[in-house]
């Protein structure tokens, strides 16, 4: 939350000196180890919803080759997952592939060159909303390139 980001040192120091905050130290407390450890105890992962974004590239013969859609419903979103399917829409179009949520709210999907194809994709950032029993859509992006595209990738 913007709470717990400003009681971060760095975000802070960002403050101060980036955006013209004056008297950060005067509003913000310093955090303690037990406020921490409280937090990161709270954090359960089974609560988290989340997607992985997917690169898909044109090949040379026109067909599209792709990185696995991966997909996780928390159980905040998706009690009792198992077995649930997940809808997929690409730039708020229905596709005609699902999968289904395993035990633990997770899914995965590699799909086939036809299947990207019906996808209609354009270049650049296309969006991808998964939807399961009409619950607040997990999103990704899906990045077509073309093979002379140059990319950088990091995880921050």
């Amino acid at each position: 939350t913007p709470a717990d980001m400003t009681s971060s040192v760095v975000v802070r120091e960002l403050l101060r000196t980036h955006a013209g905050i004056r008297g950060v130290d005067a509003t913000l407390d310093e955090p303690s180890e037990s406020r921490t450890r409280q937090r990161s105890t709270r954090l359960n992962a089974s609560t988290l919803s989340g997607a992985i974004d997917i690169v898909a590239v044109r090949q040379a013969d026109g067909s599209l080759k792709s990185s696995t859609m991966h997909v996780r419903f928390g159980k905040l979103l998706v009690p009792f997952a198992s077995g649930r399917r997940v809808e997929v829409l690409v730039n708020q179009r229905t596709t005609t592939f699902s999968f289904e949520l395993g035990s633990e709210g997770e899914a995965a999907h590699s799909p086939s060159s036809e299947e990207l194809a019906q996808l209609r994709l354009e270049a650049g950032v296309n969006y991808v909303d998964y939807q399961c029993d009409g619950c607040r859509p997990v999103v990704a992006r899906l990045f077509l390139l073309q093979p002379w595209d140059r990319l950088v990738i990091t995880d921050v």
